[in-house]
């Protein structure tokens, strides 16, 4: 099968393109340590509105006292 040499460049330039992007999303996974959101913390639905942050007095907007 013959490819022409122009496309045969352009495939080098693509896979090192990708190469290059792939090893730099391992950089940042394994020296970086990001890594995707996990489910290490499980939140109860049920007791959600009970907590401090989340109690229906604290909900919506409101006006700090420096404006």
């Amino acid at each position: 099968m013959h490819i022409d040499p122009l496309e045969k460049k352009w495939m080098y330039v693509v896979v090192f393109m990708t190469v290059v992007m792939v090893g730099s999303m391992a950089y940042a996974a394994i020296v970086l340590n990001m890594h995707p959101p996990s489910n290490v913390e499980t939140i109860d639905p049920k007791t959600l509105h009970l907590s401090g942050e989340f109690a229906e007095d604290n909900l919506g907007v409101s006006q700090n006292p420096d404006g």
